[in-house]
């Protein structure tokens, strides 16, 4: 039996993944169950969904409270297809969902071009601020 070169360096590929330590793989210790995480609340356009402005901050939100299957999901899927960053937690970490009972209580609302919400590491100490104003009116008349 010949093995070509690309089928021996496949091989060799495999069998080093196989003997890898799941840190190495980027298959961290994941969330942690007794820390808490915060999420940026925003306005979004009713047609793309792209944010607008931030609604509020969502702080100090315990594990108990998130939904985390999608994240664990990624996490899996993405180590699994090699295409994870070498901290798959930290970038799956953006896919955390929020129990929609915390959401109700927070006041949340649901439906296209409402609010959304996002994984913030930190909250930063200001944001930007846009202030609509009334239009300045000149009265000809006046002149």
């Amino acid at each position: 039996m010949k093995i070509t070169k690309t089928q021996l360096k496949q091989i060799i590929k495999e069998e080093l993944e196989a003997t890898l330590d799941p840190l190495d793989k980027g298959l961290d210790k994941g969330l942690d169950e007794g820390g808490t995480y915060n999420f940026e609340i925003y306005y979004s356009d009713h047609l793309s969904g792209r944010k607008q402005s931030t609604a509020y901050y969502l702080i100090n939100v315990p594990y108990s409270e998130l939904d985390t299957k999608e994240y664990e999901d990624l996490k899996k899927t993405a180590v699994a297809r090699g295409s994870a960053p070498p901290d798959a937690s930290a970038w799956a970490v953006q896919f955390l969902k929020i129990k929609p009972e915390l959401l109700e209580k927070a006041g949340y609302r649901y439906g296209a071009g409402t609010m959304d919400y996002r994984y913030v590491e930190e909250v930063p100490a200001t944001i930007p601020v846009t202030v609509q104003k009334p239009p300045t009116v000149v009265d000809a008349s006046t002149l």
